[in-house]
């Protein structure tokens, strides 16, 4: 009976020990950074609520929390109560949740925003992604661009990259950023998946830096505040986490993807003192990087004629200074190669590329500083200092029926950017505030492409090097309590192009009748500079090309449902205008139709191009509150452009539908000392099918290349793309790690998508080049 009695005590402590885990955080006031003294934390699933207050410096602490997920509760005396969903509690990583809370300029009854605890940067077109989400939905690979895919208005260009159309707009209208200031293409293999081989301006195969060191990344659509410029299409702006400051942390994970490695832990700085009397303490993040294929290709695998690799290494050290400030210092680099060669055989030549040895190699790096501090009670600071850079070679050699091998074309493109970026907002009371931004970014892009054909060789070069300068002003003003307005403008000026600048004007209303309940419209005027080779093309009008502008209207409403679910829908117009085309009479040629840039420099152009895309886009989504999700996004659209014929037709882009459509469920149960998450989702893709220019099949086997119908531009229409993802994951939760295992199948029904097409010179006749086919995925990562 003693015995039975010690064994029960000591599972009860085994269990207390095994299924508890720390919540904490820092609440601030989204104004201005300033930590909230006294807020108060509820757990809302516990019975009792767990609850704690933040201390003189904003910290709070909640301990012994079950393994599993959580929402959670902030308040404020005179801010906006926020609720918190998706927090998933795993042992061997505390939880840091931190919170930005907005002054309620309601005075009257209490406000409840359902957020991630994050500031949404606009009340339309705007949407947060967060890290988790990479880990839970199917086939991500742990990219936000990969994830963006599933909201309304996303399509993806090709299953190899992570090229996105939004809106049926050209993915080379998205630009990325990191912490707030522009930077280079951020991806592996830049040429995946692109109809002639080369690099686009915007996406690849994989995102070289690692989730390990992402927080939330915000992504926008359309219609950009004040804050943001350069883009007419979309917006993904990537923001840094910073490590655990108070404990080591490690992570390892190995999959198809690659193998990785990253730890996190504190730094102490001085005898500063913290609010209870430890030292301060910054942080450090880091991680590593290799493709598992490289890992595969160099043990010898052969994997039919292509060989993958790719490696990278990112890092983010944090430290306090002064009073509630911040300064940050963040790297990261990455290198890919990817090389087929020609299997030489006769009898094993089957398409164009068989005739080949083909290399591409690409090197991207950036590295920063920033600075975050609040000033008094009512201006906060961000400033923000980085340098980025890539270069891309592509060689191409003719192995088959020569001599010897022929250099049949080769491009070498680098880039560089250099961002010098600081805003300073002001919150003059709950009703009012201003924030003023600037950026200067020196931007650089030189590229040399040589190829031949039947008839000869042909050569190109060039560079483009100059300051592209952006300046804002924003106010923030509550006309009404619940009715908010917000106006700016936006000065956009690019030195190369003959001191071309434009002033852009935005605004935005918003109201919100209840907690159930928002109604907004939004204007924005949104410019954006043309891709390099634009610039050098064979001949431009008097004056130069200027930034391709357009003027964006959206209507939004929102309402939260019963059970949290929430219904989002926005009906949306864009008109583009300055656009360059080509200046041949009868042409239909228009940069709105690029993915890569290739065979530009061939042309005359001129910028009297337009563009028309509107549509509506709907969102129904219920976060993961117990054990199931639900994200569904759909939308009904077109996208047309005029050329210099005069006739408007529709884009490359113009699918005129989508469906995403994604859930999920998770299942939690307690087992010999263990917590058990079992989960799997589902994702259903469904798009119009893309816009092509038919192909003359006698011109190109003449000339022996592929040559368009150009007079009948994006005239054919692809079938209808459609894919299954699926995912399951198995998560074991121990006293001091936590494993999961997970399986990723793309492309469930095997299903040959479209990807575009062209006259291949072996088979001597027009061939459709098809996506990707079934592939599964298999990853395993421990965290301790």
């Amino acid at each position: 009976m003693k015995n039975n009695l010690s064994l029960f005590l000591v599972n009860i402590f085994f269990a207390a020990t095994c299924y508890s885990q720390t919540i904490r955080g820092t609440i601030s006031d989204a104004s201005n950074g300033r930590p909230l003294v006294g807020a108060s934390i509820v757990l809302l699933n516990t019975s009792p609520p767990l609850g704690s207050v933040t201390d003189t410096l904003g910290h709070y602490r909640l301990d012994k929390i079950s393994i599993g997920r959580h929402q959670l509760q902030v308040s404020y005396v005179g801010f906006e109560t926020m609720v918190i969903s998706e927090l998933l509690v795993e042992t061997g990583k505390e939880f840091i949740q931190n919170v930005h809370l907005k002054e309620n300029p309601a005075a009257l009854g209490e406000v409840v925003v359902r957020e991630d605890g994050s500031t949404a940067p606009s009340p339309v077109s705007s949407y947060s992604l967060k890290v988790e989400e990479q880990f839970r939905y199917p086939t991500t690979y742990h990219d936000p661009a990969r994830l963006a895919m599933t909201l309304p208005g996303v399509t993806g260009v090709d299953d190899q990259g992570n090229s996105i159309s939004v809106r049926g707009n050209s993915p080379t209208s998205v630009r990325w950023r990191l912490e707030g200031v522009d930077i280079v293409n951020p991806n592996h293999t830049a040429n995946a998946g692109t109809f002639s081989d080369r690099p686009t301006a915007s996406g690849g195969g994989i995102r070289i830096l690692s989730s390990q060191l992402l927080g939330t990344s915000n992504f926008m659509s359309g219609a950009f505040p004040a804050g943001y410029g350069n883009a007419i299409g979309g917006l993904m702006d990537m923001r840094l986490r910073n490590g655990n400051d108070q404990k080591h942390e490690f992570t390892a994970q190995a999959g198809v993807i690659g193998l990785e490695a990253a730890a996190e832990g504190p730094v102490a700085i001085g005898s500063r003192q913290s609010a209870v009397g430890s030292p301060a303490l910054g942080s450090y993040l880091v991680s590593y990087r290799y493709s598992f294929v490289g890992l595969l290709t160099t043990a010898g695998t052969d994997f039919g004629g292509e060989e993958i690799t790719f490696q990278d290494f990112a890092f983010h050290l944090n430290f306090p200074v002064l009073k509630n400030a911040e300064i940050g210092f963040f790297g990261m680099g990455g290198l890919s190669e990817n090389s087929f060669k020609s299997p030489l055989e006769t009898n094993k030549i089957e398409e164009e590329k068989d005739r080949f040895n083909i290399d591409f190699d690409s090197k991207m790096g950036a590295t920063g500083l920033t600075f975050k501090s609040p000033i008094g009670k009512q201006l906060k600071v961000n400033l923000v200092a980085a340098v980025s850079g890539l270069e891309h070679e592509r060689t191409a050699d003719l192995v088959v029926n020569v001599p010897q091998g022929v250099r049949w074309s080769e491009d070498d493109i680098n880039e560089n950017k250099i961002a010098l970026s600081g805003n300073i907002s002001y919150k003059k009371n709950a009703r009012n505030g201003w924030e003023f931004g600037m950026q200067a970014t020196r931007e650089r892009s030189g590229f040399y492409t040589f190829f031949s054909d039947n008839f000869g060789n042909q050569a190109f070069g060039g560079e483009v090097s100059d300051w592209l300068m952006q300046t804002y002003l924003t106010r923030h003003t509550h006309i009404l309590p619940k009715l908010k307005f917000t106006a700016g403008l936006h000065w956009n000026h690019f030195r190369y192009t003959f001191n071309h600048s434009i002033i852009e004007p935005r605004a935005s209303l918003a109201f919100t009748p209840n907690n159930h309940q928002k109604i907004s419209i939004a204007y924005s005027s949104q410019g954006q500079i043309q891709q390099p080779q634009t610039y050098l093309a064979k001949l431009l009008p008097k004056g130069g090309i200027g930034h391709t502008k357009s003027h964006q209207f959206v209507a939004a409403y929102q309402h939260i449902l019963s059970n949290d679910m929430t219904l989002k829908a926005e009906v949306y117009n864009q008109k583009i205008f300055d656009v360059p085309v080509s200046a041949r009479a009868g042409s239909t040629y228009s940069t709105l139709n690029d993915v890569e840039t290739f065979r530009l420099l061939q042309d005359t152009l001129t910028d009297t191009g337009k563009g028309h895309n509107y549509g509506i886009d709907i969102l129904l989504e219920r976060p993961i509150l117990t054990n199931g999700f639900v994200r569904l996004g759909t939308s009904l659209y077109r996208s047309l452009y005029t050329a210099n014929d005069g006739t408007e037709r529709p884009t490359r882009f113009d699918g005129r539908y989508l469906i995403n459509a994604t859930s999920g469920r998770e299942k939690v149960k307690k087992k010999n000392g263990k917590t058990i998450i079992r989960g799997h989702s589902t994702r259903i893709s469904w798009y119009g099918g893309f816009r092509q220019t038919p192909i003359d099949e006698v011109a190109s086997t003449e000339l022996g290349y592929t040559v368009f119908e150009e007079e009948k531009a994006n005239s054919v229409k692809l079938k209808d793309y459609f894919r299954i993802d699926y995912r399951f994951y198995w998560k074991i939760n121990k006293p001091n790690r936590s494993t999961t295992f997970s399986i990723d199948i793309q492309n469930l029904g095997n299903r040959k998508n479209e990807a575009y097409l062209y006259f291949d010179n072996v088979q001597q006749r027009v061939v459709t080049k098809k996506q990707l086919g079934l592939i599964p995925f298999v990853n395993y990562r421990v965290a301790f």
